[in-house]
């Protein structure tokens, strides 16, 4: 994925801190999950947000520590004005996720099955 990042960044500077973070713990710098941007807000200063925790360390807080991080640093950004996310209904753990982090539900998602959720400044 590095790479990828990599050549994003290169070939788009503009969009540095619009895609992905990756989470370590303070403790120890072990890697415990990601998240970031599906890329810059759109023309009504919408940006989406995904994220994931591995396995091992869900249902310990990271996810909800990280996603209400990056949708503050997201809102503090002139140009945005909502951030969004997608699940799905019977995913408790990112509902959880979505609702300590301060987002309401505001609709179906773009992909079948799917909630939109959205937090504005």
């Amino acid at each position: 994925m590095l790479p990828m990042f990599e050549a994003t960044l290169r070939d788009r500077p503009g969009e540095v801190g619009y895609h992905a973070w990756f989470w370590v713990t303070r403790a120890d710098p072990v890697l415990v999950g990601s998240g970031g941007f599906k890329g810059p807000p759109d023309h009504s200063g919408m940006i989406e947000i995904g994220y994931g925790t591995l396995a091992r360390y869900r249902r310990r807080g990271f996810a909800a520590e990280a996603v209400s991080a990056l949708t503050a640093f997201a809102l503090e950004l002139p140009e945005v004005k909502t951030v969004e996310a997608e699940c799905r209904p019977d995913n408790l753990g990112s509902l959880g996720v979505l609702r300590r982090s301060g987002f309401v539900e505001v609709g179906p998602g773009s992909e079948a099955g799917t909630r939109r959720f959205r937090r504005a400044t």
